[in-house]
């Protein structure tokens, strides 16, 4: 009994060092989309003359059928769906498609949606945010892990330091020139931190690249010999160091990791906006890959769900803390389809599927056309006649026809003179009597609803919890819907809302996407620890969070 736990925490980390040396990018889309949603209203959208993809092994295309061709002397090519080193050999060249269209990938099915006419694909495996940061910024070169990092990515893109510099002019050119740039990066700040942590904790912190790119080749090619690398963890975990100590320095890590995420996030988009004032904006948001792995095909206990933490935090900062969330479109990814992940009594069983956690952990073309659909919904849509945006009288009116009584009840509620209304100019403006009010910023309505305003303009773009004189109120791009019944983010917290209303007066165990919480006067007590009995059921309440 006493090996066999071992070996299970022991996967555990390998679980979390596989997912790391498998260098996901960590996107793609929802997977859940709302039918009474008018954003999924299928509608052209608009056209974007060049489109520019920033991103990792995600938008590269990794787990689809068309990244991995092998091409012939002849100029013909095969698809595989993962590498076949078998093909590789016979191969005259094997192009990995980090740079150019792949065919099923959301960055190819954009390309169709709007009609690019030129798509700038910078995609690479194994990309931080520091890494593309020393890309876009000709004064920042990277954190004390880039060199080694780089030197090992070095094998597959054959460059240093230097040559990646090299890249600095093609990669801001092409943010200068994009009409629509997508940015997709995050994820592997995270794992990337965590594995050269254990690495160091295994072969201690003057660890050689030489000892790390053969340690990554032992898990790479675990398919065919996983034992050496078991082997390592099983040592470290049965050392004087010990499984507790193990676990609580790769969560340190993890969370030094999401902090330096937030640094390198506001300045690459600010490098955005600088070499690009008027680029359309997405940033696509991080999602647990892992999220599938469970305990055994008997038990549907989510283990892979210990890494949610550090991922939703780097989403709240996206969508919300980034002093740029404001000018671009955040699309949220957290609940993306994957094909299956193996279970960890598996994994014991059969060491070689530890390997399949590398492809596993990617969307597939089903993953894909996710992301695509999420990225439509952002997008400015078009009709036959005119370009319109989300905001426009058609979807909002249909909206509010079949919300009546709650619109009712916003205008009973109306201020007598604040009123919302389209400019000539095409934007919509709070106005007080025949005035743009400037100075305001709350939430106002008009006939089609309560809308979220910044300094006297509709921001479409807010997604968050905002106060005016009749309370808080979360609002879904700038809108309150009147329908949203779950906990919701702001700067000052997670807060219960009823109706899309917070009362303050609601304590409990109430659930969102990421769980069920412990909520005291409506607010989610993250020092909450203990037994907590709500609706006839006792949970056990950790940080917060209820099971």
């Amino acid at each position: 009994m006493k090996k066999r736990t071992r070996s299970l925490i022991a996967v555990i980390l390998t679980m979390a060092l596989v997912l790391a040396i498998g260098i996901p990018g960590l996107a793609a889309g929802i997977g859940i989309f709302p039918n009474d949603d008018n954003r999924y209203t299928i509608q052209p959208v608009k056209h974007y003359d060049t489109y520019t993809v920033l991103g990792d092994s995600i938008t590269a295309g990794v787990n689809c059928q068309d990244y991995y061709r092998y091409y012939n002397a002849d100029g013909t090519y095969v698809s595989s769906g993962s590498v076949d080193y078998n093909l590789i050999a016979k191969a005259a060249w094997w192009d990995r498609g980090d740079s150019r269209r792949v065919e099923g990938t959301y960055p190819a099915l954009v390309e169709d949606m709007v009609t690019a006419n030129k798509v700038n694909h910078f995609s690479r495996i194994g990309y931080r945010t520091d890494e593309l940061r020393i890309l876009l910024d000709d004064n920042y070169y990277g954190d004390e892990l880039t060199p080694t990092l780089l030197e090992f990515l070095g094998e597959t893109y054959s460059v240093d330091i230097n040559g990646w510099i090299e890249n600095r002019t093609a990669f801001q050119q092409a943010v200068a020139d994009a009409d629509l740039l997508t940015l997709d990066i995050g994820s592997n700040d995270v794992l990337m931190t965590v594995w050269f942590k254990a690495i160091g904790m295994l072969y201690g912190e003057n660890a050689s690249l030489g000892t790390i790119a053969n340690v990554m080749g032992q898990v790479a090619q675990s398919a065919q010999d996983p034992t050496n690398m078991m082997s390592a963890v099983l040592q470290l975990m049965n050392s004087a160091v010990g499984a507790t100590k193990t676990l609580a320095e790769l969560a340190q890590a993890m969370l030094e990791a999401e902090i330096d995420f937030r640094t390198n996030c506001k300045a690459i988009t600010d490098r955005i906006y600088e070499l690009n004032p008027d680029v359309d904006l997405v940033v696509v948001g991080v999602y647990n890959g892992a999220k599938e792995i469970r305990v055994s095909k008997d038990i549907d206990l989510q283990a892979g769900k210990l890494g949610d933490a550090a991922f939703m935090a780097i989403n709240n900062y996206i969508a919300n803390l980034c002093p740029n969330h404001t000018k671009y479109k955040y699309v949220d990814v957290w609940n993306i389809t994957l094909s299956g992940a193996p279970s960890l009594l598996d994994m014991i069983g059969d060491l070689s599927l530890v390997g399949t956690l590398m492809t596993v952990d990617h969307p597939n073309e089903t993953g894909h056309a996710e992301i695509a659909k999420e990225i439509r919904a952002v997008l400015p849509k078009v009709d036959s006649k005119t370009e319109v945006t989300p905001k426009t009288t058609k979807e909002d009116t249909k909206a509010v026809e079949a919300k009546a009584e709650d619109t009712k009840a916003a205008k009973a509620e109306e201020p007598a003179k604040r009123w919302v209304k389209q400019a000539d100019d095409g934007n919509w403006y709070c106005y007080l009597g025949d005035e743009i009010e400037r100075s305001y910023t709350g939430i106002a309505q008009n006939e089609y609803g309560w809308w979220r305003i910044v300094n006297g303009k509709v921001d479409f773009k807010a997604n968050s919890i905002y106060q005016n004189e009749f309370g808080w109120w979360k609002c879904t791009n700038g809108k309150v819907t009147f329908n949203e019944n779950g906990i919701y983010q702001n700067r000052y917290g997670w807060w219960k809302c009823t109706n899309s209303k917070v009362t303050f007066q609601e304590t409990g165990i109430f659930q969102n996407k990421y769980g069920k919480w412990y909520c005291k006067n409506s607010k989610v007590d993250f020092k909450k620890f203990g037994k907590v009995t709500y609706d006839g059921k006792t949970y056990t309440v950790v940080g917060g969070k209820a099971f």
